[in-house]
């Protein structure tokens, strides 16, 4: 699996110690983490701690353990519930015949199956919904955590007054102050 992430990705690693936004706004790409989220979960994770500068770069793993986790606790409570539903449906199905002695749950009468078994349809398909919002969510912070990544935080915050000249439609010229916020 990690060996077709790496196919996908379609680079070499190399020494990349900080890149600046205009060498990170070249080579990384929010689509990519999305796409790469969508085919194998948590792998635009990775995709973004690549690109990361190196002081940060351990941020993003522990998202792993939660998407894996998120995805097998959802597929095994499926797999149980839709195996007990299976048994409780079979069990009201062949006490239908009148020759056959309950074997599964007797505890339970026939008219007592019935809700029982629509009781673990309902935990299966909650599960199964759980496993799709974590299959979602693992999409939606992939290309979050993509676009974040070209977000710049640095200090470097400057304010700047300085008198303009503002031309209007009925090419006049008009005087003005301007204020330019210049983010580095």
């Amino acid at each position: 699996m990690i060996l077709v992430f790496f196919l996908l990705m379609g680079f070499t690693f190399s020494a990349q110690e900080d890149l600046d936004n205009k060498a990170l706004d070249s080579i990384h790409s929010p689509k990519k983490a999305t796409l790469f989220s969508a085919i194998i979960p948590g792998s635009g994770q990775i995709y973004n701690n690549f690109y990361r500068p190196k002081a940060t770069h351990s941020n993003l793993w522990w998202k792993l353990p939660i998407i894996y986790g998120g995805l097998g606790a959802s597929v095994y409570y499926a797999v149980e519930y839709n195996k007990i539903f299976k048994e409780f449906y079979n069990e009201r199905k062949n006490r239908l015949n009148p020759d056959y002695t309950p074997q599964l749950y007797p505890q339970y009468t026939s008219e007592q199956l019935y809700p029982e078994q629509e009781r673990f349809r309902k935990y299966r398909d909650y599960s199964i919904i759980a496993g799709l919002l974590v299959y979602t969510l693992n999409i939606i912070d992939a290309n979050v955590e993509g676009n974040l990544l070209h977000f710049d935080i640095s200090d470097d915050l400057s304010l700047q007054v300085r008198p303009r000249v503002f031309s209007l439609q009925s090419k006049q010229n008009i005087a003005g102050v301007g204020v330019t916020v210049s983010i580095r």
